[in-house]
């Protein structure tokens, strides 16, 4: 993995548990505080004040991980441990369980952009196996089939639009690199391509004691094609040499 590989995606690690240690914060603060205005017993009080503390611990892990790299491990970790906190404390008091039961599609819009298909199918899958069996509780046998289909439609419906877009975005992110790594009119790597790659070769030349060679060509009386036959012509010339070396 090269070095700008490997910053972009510490980056993209530190933006998912900044993203997710904003989720478990939110979740915190609305789990103590329906744990505060709600009557509920002192066990579902507990239980609601143990998950927002549980909230507050995956906030706290990875504000103190944020600098270093989580990997899709660790995140898949968060998630589970969110999953089984929140189902937690919607089986310890279900007449909260409507404002609970939403950060299950949290977690699952985390899980969907920030991991990868794999990670992100075992998370919704896990999501859905609790959803199961908290409907057990929650609504009556006849009504059962809807509210899980409906959760699994909506799980599914958020991870094909999030993939959808994540798959553009990474068409875009391609195009930007190509074009800037390549000549418009030659389609050959430019400067910026040559330094990169001359960086790379002699530190791959330092490390195993070998050698390499450059070839400097240049096209004679190119500048008297461009003053008799203009511009035009030249950058033909040079389309029509580029191609040539291309096939070398």
């Amino acid at each position: 993995m090269s070095t700008d590989q490997l910053d972009a995606t510490n980056q993209t690690s530190r933006v998912a548990a900044n993203a997710f240690s904003v989720l478990c914060l939110v979740g915190a603060a609305i789990i103590g505080y329906l744990a505060l205005v709600s009557h509920a017993s002192a066990s579902s009080a507990f239980v609601n004040y143990s998950s927002s503390a549980l909230a507050l611990v995956i906030t706290s892990a990875l504000v103190f991980l944020r600098g270093a790299h989580i990997s899709q491990h660790g995140l898949t970790v968060a998630c589970l441990a969110s999953t089984v906190g929140t189902t937690w404390a919607v089986a310890a008091d279900y007449t909260n369980a409507t404002a609970l039961v939403m950060f299950f599609m949290w977690i699952s819009l985390f899980a969907w952009y920030f991991l990868d298909a794999q990670h992100g199918m075992f998370i919704n899958l896990l999501i859905v196996l609790c959803y199961m069996v908290l409907l057990t509780r929650l609504v009556a046998p006849a009504r059962y089939p809807i509210h899980l289909l409906t959760m699994i439609g909506s799980l599914t419906a958020a991870g094909v639009i999030i993939e959808m877009g994540k798959r553009q975005v990474s068409r875009l992110l391609a195009q930007l690199e190509r074009a800037a790594v390549t000549d418009p009119l030659t389609g050959l790597a430019n400067r910026r391509s040559f330094e990169a790659r001359s960086h790379s070769e002699m530190t791959r030349c330092e490390r195993y004691g070998v050698v390499t060679s450059l070839l400097l060509l240049d096209i004679d009386h190119f500048k008297s094609i461009n003053d008799t036959w203009g511009h035009h012509t030249g950058d033909e010339v040079l389309k029509f040499v580029a191609a040539t070396l291309s096939k070398l």
